[in-house]
């Protein structure tokens, strides 16, 4: 015993005399900064992390908002006056579109569309040169596609439904919902403000496309593939870092097969899956057509429903950052109830307020506003509802189950403008009306089929390899040397 505890200490001095060799460089050779930003480099980049994902995705949805003020109905390219004003006045007026329902949709849809070609190449290529540079590269995609989209709007359709495409192709880098509410909060009333100035639509995209460069700019110059090659990650925050990870576990888990066909048979995984089209399906709907609903079928004015619109994403902030700490303290409750309550919460809510809305028993737009904010903020629980379920039971294969809710949420993004421009092409109540129902029924039988196939606990295939793993560890320690 006094043996092993000796031996203990003279490897601790081994470790504490490497680490003071290195002291002051890196793996690489490089000089470490005496600048460790206190030992949190990890939150700075985590920052400038989200507010690069915000602005991806914020470009994404710009055309969903500024749609509302690049259209006049009234307005026909081939008359000379404009609001019985000069050819000479109109010049000096913003241009004005005109979309039909069917072009508006795939406007709509191009990013999704652009998600489904950014994502094909994405896992080879970061395996070849790594995030830093394929984020960068998507990110510098995103900034520019949304700096040219005006002046491909003013070119012709073919051109801005290209720039919708890039923006889409820059999306791939994101998960489905990252960065989707700090988006929506910061977009709709910088869109609304520019929609009303003299600026006109174009100025959000000058601004959001400068914004995406410089952040993924910065991003490129301090972000590294590895702690270990991070100037400014001292001594202390990387074994803060390192601590609890095991590089051969890690390995065992890359080279381990992947149970695809037990996955798929499971029914709890597919009752993620189907449950995920409802709730998508529903936020959605606020994302992607939340602005025209409050301008074209309440009236509310462009300015008003850039603030409107921002009110339930900031309160959605506020509800999914309570939520999971409210989750995490009833214990006295199984994690599969959990789930199930926090689920049931969310998407029957959701749903109750998505059927309000199409009945609209008191008619006026105060009524109307709090069922649509209702409807957001009730969503953003199902993070700890859904969401979770998806992680806790797929153990180191949640990243499998969570690609195919990303690959659900692509395709409701390029099928609901489609739907929506098929049964709501003049954007009346009564047409709105038949959407609300159908997402309302759509919502709560996914939500039913998911509560019924829930569990919160590891499945029986995510043991499997490490079982395997550790009966060949155990065969080599026991082989003869």
């Amino acid at each position: 015993m006094d043996y092993e505890i000796s031996k203990t200490d003279e490897n601790e001095k081994e470790i504490q005399k490497l680490l003071s060799e290195k002291k002051g460089k890196l793996k690489h050779g490089k000089k470490k900064s005496s600048l460790t930003f206190y030992n949190s480099t990890r939150y700075l980049i985590l920052i400038i992390s989200i507010l690069c994902c915000t602005t991806v995705f914020a470009n994404s949805l710009s055309l969903n908002f500024t749609i509302i003020c690049m259209i006049n109905e009234n307005y026909d390219k081939n008359e000379t006056t404009f609001n019985n004003s000069t050819l000479k006045e109109q010049q000096n007026v913003t241009k004005y579109y005109s979309f039909s329902a069917g072009q508006k949709a795939w406007l709509f849809s191009a990013v999704a569309l652009g998600t489904f070609i950014g994502a094909v190449p994405l896992t080879f290529i970061t395996s070849k040169v790594g995030i830093r540079i394929v984020f960068t590269i998507y990110g510098l995609i995103s900034a520019f596609s949304t700096l040219f989209l005006p002046i491909a709007a003013s070119i012709s359709y073919p051109f801005l439904f290209s720039m919708r495409v890039f923006q889409g192709i820059a999306s791939a880098v994101l998960f489905a919902a990252s960065g989707s509410i700090l988006a929506e909060i910061f977009l709709m009333p910088i869109a609304g403000i520019f929609c009303d100035s003299n600026f006109g639509w174009q100025g959000i995209y000058y601004l959001q496309g400068s914004l995406t460069f410089a952040f993924f700019v910065l991003f490129f110059l301090f972000y590294r593939n590895s702690p270990k090659k991070h100037r400014n990650v001292g001594e202390k925050e990387l074994l803060l870092l390192n601590e609890g990870k095991d590089e051969s576990e890690h390995k065992n888990t890359k080279q381990s097969k992947i149970p695809y066909t037990k996955m798929i048979k499971d029914k709890s995984v597919l009752g993620v899956w189907i449950g995920a089209i409802g709730s998508f399906t529903g936020f959605q709907l606020f994302l992607q057509y939340g602005p025209t609903f409050l301008n074209k079928v309440l009236k509310i004015n462009v300015a008003k429903t850039g603030i409107v619109g921002a009110i339930p994403f900031l309160g959605a902030l506020i509800v999914k950052g309570l939520s999971g700490p409210l989750s995490d303290r009833l214990t006295f409750i199984s994690q599969k109830r959990r789930c199930q309550i926090f689920c049931s919460i969310s998407q029957f809510s959701m749903a109750f307020c998505i059927a309000t809305l199409g009945w609209m028993p008191i008619k006026s737009e105060i009524f109307a506003q709090i069922c649509f904010s209702a409807a957001i903020m009730f969503s953003s629980l199902n993070v700890v509802g859904l969401i979770k379920s998806a992680q806790l039971q797929s153990r180191q294969y949640a990243h499998i189950v969570m690609n195919v809710i990303a690959f659900i949420n692509s395709g409701i993004i390029l099928f609901l403008p489609l739907f929506i421009s098929t049964f709501a092409p003049n954007n009346t109540y009564t047409e709105w009306a038949i959407i609300f129902y159908s997402i309302a029924i759509l919502v709560t039988v996914t939500t039913t089929i998911f509560n019924i196939t829930c569990e919160a606990e590891p499945r029986p295939w995510t043991f499997e390899n490490s079982n395997e793993s550790s009966k060949e560890d155990k065969s080599i320690k026991l082989r003869p040397a």
